[in-house]
C-alpha cells in the first residue's frame, strides 16, 4: 500500500489543490489528513468544502478544536475569520473529528502527540528558549502510551521529519501543506524550511515487515502559484500574510526524502532490492533524491528514442550489463561500474542489446524523453 500523508492545510486551498494533484499523479492508494484544516485568513470555507468532498481519514487538530471551543476574544484574527466563514454545522464537524486514527499495519495518526494536540511530538523548547529536535528520552516519554505502534504520523510543528523512534517505530511529520513553520532551529543542522507545500508519501514493502524500513518514505515539496486572497491582509496575521499568500515555488515537484540535511534516512537503500520490485523497461523508479535531483534505477532493453535535454545534462551509471549511448558522431559503450554524462543539448540514444540496469540522476521533473508529452510517468520504488 502506498500512503500519502498531509497536514496543517490552514485554509490554503491553492496549496491543497497542488498537493492533491501531485498525490493523484503518484498513484497513491490512500491519503490521510492530520488536521488543522481551515484556520487562516485565506479560504477556510472553500477548503472545508473541498476536504468534505474527499472524505479523507482526518485527525482533529488543535485549531479544528479551538474554532468551536474558544470564545471570540481568545481566537486569533485568522481564527475568528475562519469561525465566521464556516457554518455552525461545519465547525461542529471539525470539532467532532477523532483525536487519533488507527490505520492498518500498526499505523497511528495524530496531530501533535498521541495524547495532546498542542504539543509537538518531534520538537521541544529548552529552558533557554531554543526550539530544537526532541531528545530521545523526551520522544520516548511522549510515545510511552503507544508501545505497539509501528508507524506514528504527526503534524502540528509544520516541520518535515522522519525519525527512527522508540520500540522500533518510525515517526513521520509531513510538514505543512498551507503554511511553513515560523520557528527556526538555532543549530548547524537546520531542518529544511524551504517555502513549498508539503506532503509525505510512504509505501509498504512486505520484505522486512515489522521493521521501520519496511515503510520507506519520501517527504515531498509541491510548487504552486501564489494566489493572494483579498482577505489576507484584512483578516490575517503577519506570518500568515508572508508565508501563505506569497511563499510559493514556481518549480517542478521536489521529492525530498529523509536524507535531506538534518533529516536522516532510517536505513541504507539496496539498489538490487529496488530493481527487484518492477520488471518493465525504460520506466525509471525514483528511490531517493539528492540536491533537488531524483536518484533513479531503471531496467532497459532495446533502443530508446533519440532525444536531448535542453536544460540539464544526462547522467548514466551502469549497474549490470552493457549500454551503448549513441551520439550523432560516435557511440560510447559502458560496462558495469562505468558512467557517462551527456551534456545538455546533445542528442543521444541509449541502446541495450540485452537487459541492462542503470542508476540515473536527473533534476526532479525532467522528462526522460526530453518531451513531457511522451515521457514516462514518474514512479517511486
Amino acid at each position: 500500500m502506498r500512503l500519502a500523508v498531509i497536514s496543517d492545510i490552514h485554509g490554503n486551498l491553492a496549496a491543497l489543490e497542488a498537493v492533491l494533484a501531485d498525490i493523484k499523479a503518484r498513484g497513491v492508494d490512500r491519503t490521510v489528513n492530520l488536521g488543522d484544516c481551515v484556520t487562516s485568513p485565506l479560504w477556510p470555507k472553500e477548503t472545508f468544502e473541498a476536504l468534505e468532498a474527499l472524505s479523507l481519514p482526518t485527525v482533529r487538530g488543535n485549531h479544528d478544536r479551538w474554532i468551536e471551543e474558544f470564545p471570540d476574544d481568545k481566537l486569533s484574527s485568522a481564527g475568528l475569520f475562519a469561525r465566521n466563514a464556516l457554518t455552525a454545522e461545519q465547525r461542529l464537524a471539525l470539532h467532532s473529528l477523532p483525536s487519533q486514527i488507527r490505520l492498518d499495519d500498526g499505523i497511528l495518526a495524530c496531530h501533535g502527540t498521541p495524547d495532546n494536540d498542542t504539543t509537538c511530538l518531534l520538537e521541544e523548547t529548552l529552558d533557554d528558549g531554543r526550539f530544537v529536535p526532541a531528545r530521545r528520552d523526551v520522544l520516548a516519554m511522549r510515545l510511552a502510551s503507544e508501545p505497539t505502534a509501528r508507524v506514528v504520523l504527526c503534524g502540528h510543528s509544520h516541520r518535515q521529519a522522519v525519525v527512527h523512534g522508540p520500540h522500533d517505530c518510525l515517526v513521520l511529520n509531513p510538514g505543512s501543506v498551507g503554511c511553513r513553520s515560523s520557528q527556526t532551529f538555532p543549530l548547524p543542522q537546520t531542518w529544511n524550511t524551504a517555502r513549498r507545500t508539503r506532503d509525505m508519501q510512504s509505501s509498504r514493502s512486505d520484505k522486512g515487515a515489522g521493521r521501520p524500513n519496511s515503510w520507506p518514505s519520501n517527504t515531498i515539496g509541491t510548487p504552486h502559484r501564489p494566489v493572494p486572497s483579498p482577505t489576507t491582509t484584512r483578516n490575517g496575521r503577519g506570518p500568515y500574510r508572508r508565508d501563505m499568500s506569497n511563499s510559493c515555488w514556481h518549480r517542478s515537484t521536489q521529492i525530498e526524502p529523509h536524507g535531506r540535511t538534518g533529516e536522516h534516512m532510517a536505513d541504507g537503500i539496496s539498489l538490487a532490492d529496488k530493481l527487484a520490485t518492477f520488471g518493465d523497461f525504460w520506466s525509471p523508479r525514483t528511490i531517493t533524491t539528492f540536491n533537488d535531483c531524483d536518484v533513479m534505477v531503471v531496467k532497459v532493453k532495446g533502443e530508446f528514442t533519440w532525444h536531448k535535454h535542453d536544460d540539464t545534462d544526462d547522467f548514466f551509471l551502469v549497474l549490470k550489463g552493457s549500454l551503448e549511448i549513441e551520439l550523432r558522431d560516435r557511440t560510447v559503450t559502458l560496462g558495469p561500474g562505468e558512467l557517462y554524462v551527456v551534456p545538455k543539448g546533445v542528442e543521444h540514444r541509449p541502446v541495450a542489446r540485452e537487459e541492462v540496469h542503470l542508476l540515473l540522476i536527473e533534476p526532479t521533473g525532467t522528462p526522460n524523453t526530453g518531451d513531457k508529452a511522451t515521457a514516462a510517468d514518474r514512479k517511486l520504488a
